[in-house]
């Protein structure tokens, strides 16, 4: 593609029109407001394998035609050589008689260029014309072309909407396709150089715009050969009809009066039956009763009709030739000739191969893989047919007239693309569904989930198909909805509907197990298609690379100081567990204050048993993103990397999520209808992170108890044992290589659970190993969160060493993770006893400003904001306002009946009471008592440093 062919040739002013033209014609047209976007969307079209056009002119809006044209900075030509009824010889030909004409007008010689077909000349200008003003240039241009003998083809000349082959481009007309190049220098000239010339020419009113043949460009000349293409003509038909009085009378005429018909109309006639189906028996039998009848001068006639008639007459024709029958015709301004009332569709036919038999229906419609096959539609569709070259038509039942004669009323078009169903899918989000499948002429196919809920609501079915480029007359709708509901009925009586599930791992019956667009069953692995609310997760669980490689990375993470790491592997093949436990999920946060410590690799380990890690993990997403990715994966791993800078209210959602594994969302549907759904998940998360998580929930809620029950975290240090250290060529050794080999073991894992062990005894081997945790660790069900997540991974890393998969030590693993368990449960007891003081402490330290201390009987601090806390010193009484407690105790989330009853345990809060709070203070007049928490506790450690005598 040239460059500077583009920057010369487009006028600066308006937008420019590059278009692409399939091989049956159909025309894609794209505009840019500069070159840079016009070359860009050539190189588009030009990668899609589609004959790539401009038009020379510029528009002012986005339609191509020669109304909204603004500007042009050219005159052009197309010489054709190897198709058109005039022609050159060869290109050399067409390229010498391009020098004769500019030898005999002044001209200097154009830009030539060899379209691959032909030569298309251009004369570019300095100057950019007004349409309005190069229209009259352009037409004494044409003449110019004509009266010097110039083979052109004329609806080029004058149409600055012209779609003209971009050079550099291939041309996809033939096979194999041909080259478009320039062929001599690129040049421009002043307009004042071809004025002399086209000056001589006069306006003359034949050559006016408004006479110019619109609607016939080559483009749209392509699109109607397309569709008419699906029909074909009857002459028996029109006969038929003609000598009942509702055909044509000329033809009946011609018919009835072969002996004496005027070869003129006769002529006119045998333009219509040669070019009809029966064409070849039709000419001679509506002229044998000629006298002077020929067989070979008939044959010749016909001949020349198809030769140089570019269709069959029509009623203008036939009523210069005889008047007198076109009177009174039931068909004036319905039909512009007496050819399409013999108008037949041509349906979709599959020949039977030679020596086969014919191949069943239901797989004729399955064709994206096949695109020499012919589609072919069932019987049982009728009436809906589709045509030989694409649509789908409705083809109405036959009708009687007044005298009681059936008529075949002419197929209806219903969308001129090929548009049908290959698969029946049940979703629980959608019910119903219809997989459909649509041809487009210059895209790819494309395939939409289509809800039958929404064929039997027209309005929701317009907007569906419309959304994904069906091309109908709204008026159709009816039709397309009776058409689909025909597939329907098809479909249920020939195949099962596949189940499309939303979420990976368990079903709801706990029968099979989702991974990917797999369904493993207790005796085979079936097909499972992809939901549109899974896809970005169903995409990234696969195979690739090789297994052994796999598993000789993972393998690494068992060696001594890898303890850590090794049990974020466990918690992989744990995730699919915890739906025989009593919990929904919990959390493994690998944390870190630096780099190379290498805990996404461990998370990477992880998750590349199901597939590629780097994909399936989330770096960064929304809060209702994060949730939908949860819920999506079930009970597959949930792998988050690098967290730290989450907010910390999002992570008390998110941590309170994954252990609930119910969270209510809102999901987009097939129809992108947005609605609420409810789902459950039951896995295990892991997150890697540098900054602890529940440091982040404490920034957000005082009380993170009961959360931090559900998360384990240790901090992962860089492994140093002898031998074993993790430095970058080991990292380069067991980490890197997970990127590329992915997704064997899941298979393997998912098979044995569902076809070998089964839920009953997967629950029994869990429960036994709770129970053991339970008596080592606690057995307070408030750890049962932590519990599982130890009895899961020790069971699935117990299956996964006898599969091969692995060969981890298990009870050195355990014996350094059991430590981190034993820390928590012991950290959690410090901190319960002494975090509901800790709060009294903070709301003081937050609230000094609203203190009265007093000691000796003597004020010896004054608030200066509003009153909330009474300290008397000497006696260890400190009274606070409750309402201005209770606010303090939501902004940091604590439960206010928790923090009482915890308090009076541990004998700080006396009672609830009324106070005076300003007792003995100057400024206290008309103060009035309130309510107030009564506490005793050492306070000599909070007022020391802020008291001041008045």
């Amino acid at each position: 593609m040239n460059k500077e062919f583009f920057e010369k040739i487009f006028p600066s002013q308006g937008n420019v029109c590059v278009a692409a033209i399939d091989t049956e014609g159909n025309i894609v047209p794209r505009f840019a407001s500069n070159v840079e976007d016009a070359l860009a969307l050539a190189e588009r079209f030009i990668g899609e394998q589609k004959n790539v056009y401009f038009t020379p002119g510029t528009y002012s809006g986005f339609r191509r035609k020669q109304e909204f044209c603004t500007f042009v900075k050219s005159f052009f030509l197309d010489l054709d050589v190897m198709h058109g009824e005039k022609r050159y010889e060869s290109k050399s030909k067409a390229l010498d008689d391009v020098e004769r004409f500019c030898g005999e007008v002044g001209w200097p010689l154009p830009i030539a260029v060899d379209s691959g077909g032909g030569i298309h000349a251009y004369w570019i200008l300095n100057e950019e014309i007004p349409a309005a003003e190069w229209d009259r240039w352009a037409a004494r241009f044409k003449q110019l072309c004509l009266d010097h003998n110039m083979i052109i083809d004329e609806g080029v000349p004058a149409d600055s909407a012209r779609l003209m082959r971009v050079p550099g481009t291939k041309n996809y007309r033939y096979n194999p396709p041909t080259e478009s190049f320039i062929l001599n220098e690129i040049e421009t000239h002043d307009f004042s150089i071809f004025a002399p010339a086209l000056e001589q020419i006069p306006l003359d009113a034949k050559f006016a715009l408004s006479d110019i043949e619109k609607g016939l460009d080559d483009d749209t000349r392509a699109i109607f050969e397309k569709r008419n293409g699906n029909f074909e003509y009857d002459f028996a038909k029109i006969v038929n009809l003609s000598l009942e009085g509702n055909g044509c009378a000329q033809i009946r005429h011609i018919i009835e009066n072969a002996e004496s018909c005027p070869e003129p109309l006769w002529y006119a006639g045998i333009s219509v039956a040669a070019r009809c189906r029966d064409g070849k028996e039709a000419i001679h039998l509506m002229s044998e009763e000629y006298p002077k009848y020929s067989h070979d001068e008939t044959e010749r006639k016909a001949a020349q009709s198809l030769r140089e008639a570019n269709w069959a007459h029509g009623c203008d024709a036939f009523s210069r030739e005889n008047g007198d029958g076109c009177i009174d015709c039931p068909h004036r301004g319905r039909i512009t000739g007496p050819i399409e009332l013999g108008r037949i569709i041509k349906i979709a036919r599959q020949p039977d191969p030679v020596g086969q038999a014919p191949e069943n229906e239901t797989g004729a419609i399955r064709l994206p893989s096949n695109t020499e096959k012919i589609l072919v539609f069932p019987d049982f569709l009728n009436p809906y047919q589709r045509g030989v070259n694409g649509g789908i038509y409705f083809m109405p039942p036959p009708r009687r007239d007044k005298k009681g004669k059936l008529i075949q009323d002419d197929a209806e078009l219903i969308t001129p693309n090929d548009l049908y169903p290959t698969k029946r899918i049940y979703s629980s989000y959608d019910g119903e569904c219809l997989v459909m499948h649509l041809h487009l002429p210059m895209d790819q196919s494309r395939e939409f989930l289509l809800p039958l809920k929404d064929v039997v609501s027209q309005e929701k079915l317009k907007t569906i198909l419309a959304s994904n480029g069906v091309v109908f007359e709204p008026t159709q709708g009816n039709r397309l909805a009776s058409y689909l509901m025909k597939w329907t009925a098809y479909l249920v009586e020939t195949q099962r509907a596949d189940v499309m599930r939303v979420q990976q791992g368990w079903t709801e019956d706990q029968e099979t197990f989702v991974l990917g667009t797999q369904e493993f069953t207790r005796s085979e692995v079936r097909y499972s298609p992809t939901s549109p609310l899974s896809k970005n997760v169903v995409r990234n669980i696969r195979t690739a690379g090789d297994f052994e490689t796999w598993k000789r990375c993972i393998q690494m993470f068992n060696d001594p100081g890898y303890e850590l790491h090794a049990f974020a592997i466990l918690c992989g093949f744990a995730s699919p567990l915890m739906e025989v436990t009593n919990v929904n999920g919990v959390t493994l946060s690998l944390y870190s204050e630096g780099p190379g410590t290498g805990k996404t690799g461990a998370l990477y380990g992880a998750l590349s048993i199901w597939g590629k890690p780097d994909t399936l993990s989330v770096y960064d997403a929304t809060g209702n993103g994060l949730i939908q990715r949860m819920i999506t994966s079930k009970n597959l791993p949930y792998g988050l990397d690098e967290q730290g800078d989450l907010d910390p209210k999002l992570v008390s959602h998110l941590i309170y999520n994954i252990s609930s594994g119910a969270p209510k969302i809102r999901l987009m549907s097939s129809t992108n209808q947005e609605r609420e759904a409810s789902f459950y998940s039951k896995l295990i998360a892991i997150i890697t992170t540098n900054k602890p998580m529940k440091s982040l929930l404490q920034e957000y809620r005082a009380n993170v108890s009961a959360q931090g029950v559900r998360i384990l975290e240790p901090e992962v240090r860089i492994p140093s044992v002898k031998g074993y250290e993790l430095t970058a060529e080991r990292g380069k050794q067991m980490i890197d290589p997970l990127k590329y080999n992915y997704g064997h073991a899941g298979p393997i894992y998912v098979k044995e659970l569902i076809q070998n062990i089964g839920v009953p005894e997967l629950k029994r081997l869990t429960d036994l190993e709770y129970l053991k945790v339970a008596q080592r660790y606690t057995n307070n069900s408030e750890y049962r969160f932590l519990s599982n997540m130890f009895a899961t991974t020790r069971v699935g890393g117990e299956i996964a060493n006898s599969l091969g998969l692995m060969q981890f030590d298990l009870d050195r693993i355990f014996s350094v993770v059991g430590a981190e368990f034993d820390d928590l449960i012991a950290g959690k007891k410090r901190d319960d006893e002494s975090g509901r003081e800790d709060v009294v402490g903070d709301f003081i330290n937050k609230n000094i400003q609203s203190c009265l201390v007093v000691r000796d009987g003597k004020v010896t601090m004054e608030p200066r904001n509003a009153l909330h806390i009474r300290a008397e010193v000497d006696n260890s009484r400190i009274f606070i306002s409750t309402s201005a407690m209770k606010a303090y105790l939501r902004d940091i989330r604590m439960d206010v009946r928790q923090f009482e009853n915890r308090l009076k345990q541990k004998g700080i809060l006396i009672d609830k009471v009324r106070k005076q709070m300003a007792t003995g203070w100057k400024d206290a007049l008309g103060a009035t008592n309130v309510n107030a928490y009564e506490l005793t506790m050492d306070m000599s450690h909070l007022f020391d440093e802020q008291e001041a005598k008045p």
